[in-house]
Parts: C-alpha cells; structure tokens; sequence
C-alpha cells in the first residue's frame, strides 16, 4: 500500500505531523517532501502509528517510513515529530560524514523536519544474531568493532551503541551500518568502541551468550577484553587508541583460533 504526495490524504497528515497533525503543518512538509523529490510514501514496516499506518519505525524524535522519490529510487524518510523541538539538520550532517566511511547510510537531502536517507535492507542486530551461524556472527562482530572504532576517529560520538539492538542494521551481503544519529555529537572522546564491544561481548543476556559462545569467549577472556578497553580509554593520543584497537582485534582473532 502507498499514499501520493498531495494535501488530500488524511493518513498522510497524520504520518507527516505524528503525534498532532494541523493542516497549517501539513501544507508545509508537502511542500517539504515535494522539494525533496519524494512522490510516494510506501506503507511498509513492523510498526504502526495507527490502524493500518505500517512504518519503519517510530521513536521519540521521529517517524521513519519507506518511500519513492522522483526517480523511482527507494529511500527512507526520517520525518521529525511535531512535539520534539530540535531541528534535524545536525543529525543528518553527522551522519552524511559517517556514510563516507560506510559506517552509515548514505543521505540524499534534508531539512530542518524531514531526512532523505538510502533504504537499507536487513534486519537489526538481535534479530539478525539469533538466526545466524557462529561463522557469521565472527565476521559481524569484527566488522561492527572496526566501525566503531572509525567512529572513534572521525570524532562522532554515537551516544546510543550501548542500545544497539535498535541501531544496527545487518545486510543479506552481510554488512552492518549504523543508524540514528539523532543524539550523535561532534566530540573529543568519543565512546563508540567502549560503547559496542560492553553490549556485544560483556553484558549479559542471550544475545550475548551466543556471541561469546561463537568468539570462544570465557570469564577471563571478559576480564582481558575488559582490560584492553580501559587502556583504549586512557589513551592520550590516536597512535596509543589505535594499539588498543588492534590489541583487542588481536586477542579476539587468537581466540577464534583455538
């Protein structure tokens, strides 16, 4: 199911002002999604605003939901809430310097209340490990650990990581991309690494057991991992951050060995 880009659409109302629609608004995203390029807004996704209104996703800062621009491409549109009072320009400037590192999605355009983003395909984190090999999860984690980590050094602080779960995406080519930047922030110690490897390798749960039982990881392996972040966050300097970074590569791939 799809809804057109035109100011007689009530569900379109409702999905471009959630949670407090005004036509006064409404005419204005029109405006918005028109001079963005966007013809059709596509009813795809495991959330629902209401009734029938399927969306990608739905948080405190905003609505995400699929849809098609001028050219037929498949985008995601990041759709600011009408009660959540920042702009969302910062976000996706942040988030445009992480995609050139293929740690993000990539961003089309913007305004101040809606985000043109590349529609990635996949599924998040836990969904995606709980039906996953050992060999594949291996593969993830590393890949996930370096994005982290370029985060890091391009000085973004994600701030959500230790929420994963709901920020990674895994791809069928199996590839994961961060997302979400909305709390994101330009900073000098950033703690994404430290931030990705607690939730993915330290903290416990069933997510976590099978990531540890697919790295070989035991309790004195946690205690090692746990030492080797708090020399990454003593650093002083990117040349002691990078020798942290590949000493925790190295004792995880030592495991992976055995």
């Amino acid at each position: 199911m799809s809804i057109k880009i035109q100011e007689d659409n009530e569900k379109l109302k409702i999905i471009l002002c959630y949670p407090y629609p005004t036509q006064r608004e409404f005419k204005r995203r029109i405006r918005e999604l028109q001079d963005l390029g966007i013809r059709e807004i596509l009813l795809e996704g495991e959330k629902r605003i209401v009734d029938d209104l399927k969306v990608l996703g739905k948080g405190y800062e905003a609505v995400v939901v699929k849809a098609k621009d001028r050219n037929g491409r498949i985008v995601a549109l990041k759709i600011k809430r009408v009660d959540y009072p920042k702009s969302m320009v910062k976000e996706a400037e942040i988030t445009k310097i992480a995609s050139k590192e293929n740690i993000a999605p990539k961003i089309y355009a913007y305004t101040d209340n809606i985000i043109v983003r590349e529609y990635i395909e996949g599924k998040i984190l836990v969904d995606w490990v709980k039906k996953a090999s050992e060999n594949e999860i291996r593969k993830i984690i590393f890949k996930i650990i370096e994005k982290a980590y370029k985060l890091d050094k391009l000085g973004i602080n994600h701030k959500e990581l230790s929420r994963a779960p709901k920020h990674i995406i895994i791809t069928e080519e199996m590839e994961p991309y961060i997302i979400d930047f909305g709390a994101a922030s330009k900073s000098d110690k950033p703690k994404n690494l430290t931030s990705i490897t607690q939730y993915l390798l330290i903290r416990k749960g069933e997510i976590q057991e099978k990531i540890r039982k697919a790295l070989n990881l035991t309790e004195k392996d946690i205690e090692q991992i746990i030492s080797i972040l708090r020399e990454y966050k003593r650093a002083k300097n990117p040349n002691e951050k990078e020798k942290a970074y590949k000493g925790l590569l190295q004792y995880l791939q030592s495991k992976i060995k055995l």
